[in-house]
């Protein structure tokens, strides 16, 4: 992480020394972000980050490619950013986290982040 903080301080710089604009406001913001994360030891998914700023990002692409850009020098950086979950399930679904069975039978849920579960176990049958 010590590397990742020096190229965010490097390239802030860079920054703050040029003509600013939109996309390097942005950025620096965006940077921020992962110093905040990194100092809190925390994760966070792109649609958070988004949602931070909706007015500076102005779009989830704007994040999204922030993202992109940071992971190919710093693929650690996906330790820090997680895609957002997506989808609802109902039915017979046990999800195992830690040898705890988390069940919700045939009531609709979303799906868990599914990083930290160990095991998924359903049936096809309801009742």
């Amino acid at each position: 992480m010590h590397k990742l903080i020096d190229f965010i301080r490097s390239d802030t710089r860079k920054i703050l020394n040029s003509n600013l604009t939109l996309s390097k406001i942005q950025k620096i913001y965006f940077y921020s972000l992962i110093i905040e994360m990194i100092g809190k030891n925390i994760f966070r998914t792109k649609r958070e980050l988004f949602y931070m700023a909706v007015p500076l990002f102005k779009t989830q692409t704007t994040v999204d490619k922030l993202v992109k850009n940071i992971t190919l020098d710093f693929p650690m950086v996906t330790n820090l950013i997680k895609p957002s979950l997506k989808g609802l399930y109902c039915g017979k679904v046990d999800f195992y986290y830690n040898e705890v069975v988390m069940s919700n039978y045939n009531k609709i849920d979303f799906i868990p982040d599914l990083t930290s579960i160990d095991k998924v176990k359903f049936s096809d049958k309801f009742g």
